[in-house]
C-alpha cells in the first residue's frame, strides 16, 4: 500500500513538472529612440519635419531651433566644461562627453579623466552621461582613460565613431569594444576609407548602412542603444559625397529618407 502511495505522489509530481510554462528565453535591451543625427548650423532645417528622426546633437551645448526632436548636448572639449553649469537644457536627458581625441577634442586620457569628474560633478541636473567618444583604432585610448579614472568617472554609455568600408568590421569594432558593460552609442558612421582616401559610391553606401543597422537593431540590440549617421550636411551634396543625407538645400535625399525609414 505503501509503494502504491509513493509511486502515485511521484506520478503526481512528474506531472507538474511537465506542465510547468518553460522559461522564456532572454530579451534583448531594445535600442531606445534609436535614430539620430548630428549637424552644423547648415543642415537641420529639415529635422522638425522628419517624423522618424527620434534625436540629433550639434557637437554643443546649445540646439539648432528644431521643434519636437530630443536634443542631446556634448561637451565638446575642455572649452566647453566650464560652460556646463546651468546650461543644459531642463529637458535633457543624456549630454555626450569629450568629442574624439584624435582630430577632435585633442586631449590625452589622463587630462580627460580628471576634466570629465569636473564637468560631471557641476551639472545641476541629473542626465544619463557619455564617456569621451573615441574613433575606431582608439581602444588604447579609452582603457587608458578607464584606468585613469580610478573607478571615479560617471559615465552611462559609451560613444564610439566609425570609419570604414566594411560593415562587418563595424560590428566586429562594436562587439569587441571594452564598453564596461555600458551601452554603445554610435555617433558618427559611414563609409568611407580615410586612410586609404577612398569614399564608397551609392551602393556600397546602402549596403554598409542597411548591414550594420540591420545589425544594431537585431543581434547587435543588446550592446547598440543609438545611431547617427554621418552625415547630414548640405556641403556632402556638392563635394559629392555618396554619404550624405542631404540634397544642397538640406532637404533630404533619397539616402536620408531610407535612413530614416530603417
Amino acid at each position: 500500500m505503501l509503494s502504491t502511495i509513493v509511486l502515485l505522489s511521484l506520478v503526481q509530481a512528474l506531472a507538474l513538472v511537465s506542465a510547468a510554462p518553460a522559461p522564456s528565453p532572454a530579451t534583448k535591451r531594445a535600442n531606445i529612440n534609436p535614430i539620430g543625427l548630428g549637424s552644423d548650423d547648415t543642415g537641420y532645417s529639415s529635422y522638425s519635419g522628419a517624423a522618424n528622426l527620434q534625436w540629433y546633437y550639434s557637437w554643443a551645448l546649445d540646439p539648432w531651433d528644431v521643434s519636437g526632436k530630443e536634443f542631446v548636448p556634448m561637451v565638446w572639449g575642455r572649452d566647453s566644461v566650464s560652460q556646463v553649469s546651468g546650461r543644459t537644457r531642463e529637458e535633457a536627458s543624456y549630454i555626450l562627453g569629450f568629442n574624439k581625441h584624435v582630430g577632435g577634442s585633442d586631449i590625452s586620457a589622463s587630462d580627460a579623466s580628471s576634466i570629465h569628474q569636473q564637468w560631471t560633478g557641476a551639472l545641476s541636473q541629473s542626465l544619463k552621461i557619455g564617456s569621451p567618444a573615441v574613433a575606431r583604432g582608439s581602444t588604447d585610448w579609452f582603457n587608458n582613460w578607464i584606468s585613469a579614472c580610478s573607478g571615479n568617472c560617471d559615465f552611462d554609455f559609451v560613444p564610439i565613431h566609425f570609419y570604414g568600408t566594411s560593415a562587418a568590421d563595424l560590428i566586429s569594432y562594436i562587439q569587441s569594444f571594452p564598453r564596461q558593460g555600458k551601452p554603445i552609442w554610435v555617433t558618427e558612421f559611414a563609409c568611407v576609407g580615410y586612410g586609404t582616401n577612398y569614399y564608397c559610391n551609392a551602393d556600397e553606401v546602402k549596403s554598409f548602412m542597411d548591414t550594420a543597422i540591420a545589425w544594431f537593431r537585431g543581434d547587435g540590440a543588446d550592446i547598440v542603444e543609438r545611431w547617427a549617421w554621418f552625415g547630414a550636411m548640405p556641403r556632402f551634396a556638392s563635394a559629392g559625397n555618396a554619404n550624405g543625407l542631404e540634397n544642397a538645400d538640406s532637404s533630404f535625399n533619397d539616402l536620408g529618407n531610407h535612413y530614416l525609414g530603417l
